[in-house]
């Protein structure tokens, strides 16, 4: 640098200022009798400040991230963010949909809500665990509840987050734009034609898809409930990850449940595991049932 110049021709020489500054927060480290002081430059301020032998200046960059977008997109594949990056954003860096996309079964999934639902499987396991060595006679629900303790103890984690992935709706409403986080996985299914039924039925599995059809429907072409279905609790998983617990008296509603089914839907009948002092089990295991459906949806989703 030349005597008279200033903390902006510094920063011209150094190409400018580009995309990875978070603000406009400059900091001049500045050499005074062998110790280094710091002070805070408002941008106003740089062409006025001229340039002294070993000085320095900083500005504060984006943390960044990477994110994975997979499935029925045009340009799939692993992307670098920044601080304010959201789905919106990617979508459009990965060339938007194509045309076999199924947004509405697009899947978020982000590594702390992982480790939050593992951490509540857990320690519900536990504590139903505690429970049953504290209070041995006060189960009756024979080998019921033992089945439903080992599905719990094998959940997969989904870390699926419930998300906005309609372009239109995106771009209309920013506010609905969920920011991403670093290793944040996002998934768009094709578009499917099929319904998943699962859990205490006869014939569990999969079948198409039919608008007339009622929830009810469903289930009785998997072969209807078995004895030991707990049919007050049945768990509704939307393509787009929102789930729902049908109270019998509901399903029995053609009115009530037929535009509750879409392609894609996954339908979970939890088994009857009776009560625990006067309190149907079903009921506690809700949330446990859900997240159940909810994994199961979701690799249902990437699977196709």
């Amino acid at each position: 640098m030349l005597e008279n110049e200033n903390l902006n021709d510094l920063i011209n020489f150094a190409g400018g200022i580009n995309a990875n500054v978070a603000q406009k927060s400059y900091t001049l480290i500045r050499n005074k009798n062998g110790a280094q002081v710091l002070k805070n430059i408002p941008e106003s301020d740089l062409s006025s400040i001229k340039v002294e032998n070993l000085d320095s200046l900083y500005l504060m960059i984006n943390n960044y991230g990477s994110v994975e977008i997979s499935g029925e997109v045009k340009r799939p594949g692993i992307y670098t963010i920044t601080n304010n990056d959201d789905i919106y954003d990617l979508i459009l860096r990965a060339g938007g949909y194509t045309e076999s996309a199924y947004s509405f079964g697009g899947m978020l999934i982000n590594q702390q809500s992982k480790d939050l639902e593992k951490k509540y499987i857990e320690k519900t396991y536990q504590s139903i665990i505690s429970y049953m060595v504290e209070n041995p006679g006060s189960i009756q629900a024979g080998g019921g509840i033992i089945s439903i303790l080992d599905q719990i103890k094998n959940i997969e984690p989904s870390g699926r987050v419930v998300a906005q992935f309609d372009m239109v709706e995106l771009e209309l409403n920013p506010v609905n734009r969920l920011i991403l986080n670093d290793k944040d996985k996002i998934v768009i299914p094709k578009k499917t034609k099929n319904i998943y039924v699962f859990g205490d039925v006869s014939n569990p599995g999969t079948m198409s898809f039919d608008e007339n059809k009622t929830l009810n429907d469903y289930i009785n072409n998997a072969g209807g409930f078995l004895q030991t279905a707990d049919k007050r609790s049945v768990v509704v998983v939307n393509p787009n990850g929102d789930a729902f617990i049908y109270k019998h008296s509901r399903i029995l509603s053609i009115v009530d449940n037929q535009n509750d089914i879409y392609p894609g839907t996954l339908i979970y009948i939890p088994r009857d595991i009776g009560r625990l002092d006067g309190i149907q089990l079903t009921s506690t295991f809700a949330p446990i049932f859900s997240s159940l459906a909810l994994s199961l949806a979701s690799l249902n989703s990437i699977s196709d």
